[in-house]
Order: C-alpha cells, then sequence, then structure tokens
C-alpha cells in the first residue's frame, strides 16, 4: 500500500487508516465505505490529483474508484505507461523498475492480497 505523501497528506481524512482505501476489487461496500469518507476530505482534490498524475492503479483516491480513475484518464488522454509513479510504489514497479523499494512495494502488495484470499 503505498503512503501518502506531501503536504496535502497531512491533513486527509484517511491519515492513518489508509488500507481502507485498498478494498477487494469485487467489495462494493468496502469502496463505497472508503468513498463516503472521501466526501468530507479538505484534501480531496489534491489526493485525485496525485493519484491521476502518478498513474496508481489500485484503491480509492479522492473518492474515486480504480474503474473509474481508469476512465478518467483515458478522456484526459492520459496513459499510464506516460506516468511516472514514484519510485518504492507498486505502480512504479509496474512501469517496469525493478529497483529494491519497487521490488519491495511490489512483493508487500502481492502478499496483502494473497492473505486476503485465504
Amino acid at each position: 500500500m503505498p503512503e501518502l505523501v506531501g503536504k496535502w497528506a497531512e491533513r486527509a481524512a484517511c491519515k492513518g487508516q489508509t488500507s481502507l482505501f485498498f478494498p477487494e476489487e469485487k467489495d462494493h461496500r468496502a469502496f463505497a465505505r472508503a468513498v463516503a469518507i472521501c466526501e468530507g476530505c479538505p484534501v480531496r482534490s489534491s489526493c485525485y490529483e496525485h493519484a491521476l498524475t502518478t498513474g496508481e492503479r489500485y484503491g480509492v483516491w479522492g473518492g474515486v474508484a480504480p474503474k473509474t480513475m481508469k476512465r478518467h484518464r483515458k478522456e484526459l488522454g492520459i496513459t499510464i505507461d506516460d506516468l511516472p509513479a514514484e519510485c518504492g510504489t507498486r505502480a512504479r514497479y509496474g512501469q517496469g523498475c525493478r529497483c529494491l523499494e519497487c521490488r519491495q512495494a511490489n512483493t508487500l502488495a502481492a502478499r496483502k492480497r494473497r492473505n486476503r484470499a485465504a
């Protein structure tokens, strides 16, 4: 799970509970709970912009689920491959970076997915 970065993250409504924003893909109730927390967040737009411009593929960002984020990128003509994700994130690993931090982020995300599936 990516760490929230930037000055905006300090004021995020999800601070300290970011795991709630990465529910199983089919868990619509969990997505709805995450979106509801985003509704009153003072940095919602900054969070959304962060995800839109860094290529976050998973989780709820700024009240927007992954499929909707993907659609927004498409409407804006933004492709994931064009976006520079930060090193040490699963998104960057997905873009082909194999540095130690990106490999660790990918391994951690895969481990969490396996644990949830079990």
